[in-house]
C-alpha cells in the first residue's frame, strides 16, 4: 500500500481503517479521537477523498451515540466536499441525512426543508428509489400524527407497496412502523399492533435498532393505553435493553423515563425514584435531557 500510494496516504487510510475497527466494536470514544487525528492530518496535507470518509465516519460515530448536533455539523462539511466535485448523487443524499438529523434534534421545519431541496436534486437525477424515500420523510415530518388525513394514510400505504415492491427493507420498517404509531395515535390500536410486530420483523432482519426501540416504546405505550402494565413494561424493557446495546443514551434515558412512568402507575414509588435516578445520571452522562411523558 505504502509503495503504491506513499507512506503518508497509506498511513492515514490504515490510521482510518484502525478507527473504523473500533467503531464496530463499538469503542466510539477511541474512535473519534483517531478519526479527529486523522481529519487534522489529511486536511493539512489537501487530502480531499480521505477527509470525506473522515466526515462520514464521524458522522456514523455522532449518529449511533445520539449525538444529533454534531452529525449535522460533519454533514454540512460532507455536502460541502460533495459540491466541489460535482457529485450531485451525494450532494442529495447528505442534505436528505441532515433532515434526519434535524429531526433527531427536534427541528422539523429546517429538516423538511432539507428534505425538499434533496427532492428536487433526486427528481432532476430520475432516481426512483430515493424519491420515494424523501417524499415519505416529507410526508411523515410535515405534519403530526393527529393533522393526518385519510388521504395522507392512503399515501403513506402506497409508499409502503412501492417498498415492498423494490424490497426496500429499510424503509419498510421504518414506513409500518410509522403506520403503527399513527393508529396508535388514532387509537386504532389492533390495526396499530399488527403494523408495529411486522416492523418489528423487517428491522430485526437488518439489525435496525432505533426501529426496533421505537416499535417496542409504541407496543408499551398501547398496553400502556389498554391498562396491562406487565405487558407495557415487558416492551420498555425490551426497547431499554436495545438501546443499551446500541449505545444510545437517548433512547435508554427515554425508556427509563417511561419505565418509572409505569411502576408509579403501579404504585411501586421506591422503584419509581430508582428507574428516575438512572434514567437522569444516563441524561447527564450523554448530555442529554429527556424526560418526556407520553
Amino acid at each position: 500500500l505504502a509503495a503504491k500510494l506513499g507512506d503518508e496516504e497509506a498511513g492515514l487510510i490504515l490510521g482510518l481503517q484502525e478507527s473504523r475497527f473500533l467503531f464496530l466494536k463499538r469503542n466510539y470514544l477511541k474512535s473519534i479521537e483517531n478519526t479527529q487525528l486523522i481529519l487534522s492530518k489529511s486536511k493539512i496535507q489537501s487530502r480531499q477523498s480521505i477527509t470525506a470518509q473522515c466526515y462520514q465516519q464521524l458522522i456514523e460515530i455522532y449518529f449511533q451515540l445520539g449525538n444529533y448536533e454534531e452529525a449535522v455539523f460533519y454533514s454540512e462539511e460532507l455536502t460541502k466536499i460533495h459540491r466541489l466535485k460535482g457529485d450531485l448523487e451525494s450532494v442529495a443524499k447528505s442534505l436528505s441525512s441532515i433532515g434526519d438529523y434535524f429531526i433527531k434534534s427536534s427541528q422539523t421545519i429546517k429538516a423538511v426543508e432539507f428534505y425538499k431541496r434533496s427532492l428536487e436534486i433526486y427528481n432532476e437525477l430520475g432516481n426512483d428509489k430515493n424519491i420515494s424515500r424523501v417524499e415519505y420523510s416529507i410526508l411523515i415530518h410535515s405534519k403530526t400524527p393527529q393533522q393526518f388525513t385519510q388521504n395522507d394514510i392512503t399515501a403513506l400505504q402506497d409508499l409502503i407497496n412501492e417498498y415492498k415492491k423494490a424490497n426496500d427493507i429499510e424503509y419498510i420498517a421504518m414506513s409500518v412502523r410509522y403506520l403503527g404509531y399513527i393508529m396508535f395515535v388514532l387509537s386504532e390500536y389492533g390495526q396499530a399492533m399488527e403494523y408495529l410486530l411486522e416492523s418489528l420483523e423487517y428491522s430485526k432482519s437488518i439489525n435496525q435498532f432505533t426501529e426496533e426501540i421505537d416499535a417496542f416504546i409504541t407496543l408499551g405505550a398501547i398496553y400502556h393505553e389498554t391498562g396491562d402494565y406487565e405487558k407495557a413494561m415487558v416492551y420498555v424493557e425490551k426497547s431499554i435493553e436495545k438501546a443499551k446495546a446500541a449505545k444510545n443514551s437517548y433512547y435508554i434515558s427515554f425508556g427509563y423515563n417511561i419505565l418509572w412512568e409505569l411502576i408509579t402507575d403501579l404504585n411501586q414509588n421506591q422503584c419509581a425514584l430508582d428507574s428516575y435516578r438512572r434514567a437522569l445520571n444516563v441524561s447527564t452522562e450523554g448530555k442529554d435531557s429527556v424526560f418526556i411523558c407520553w
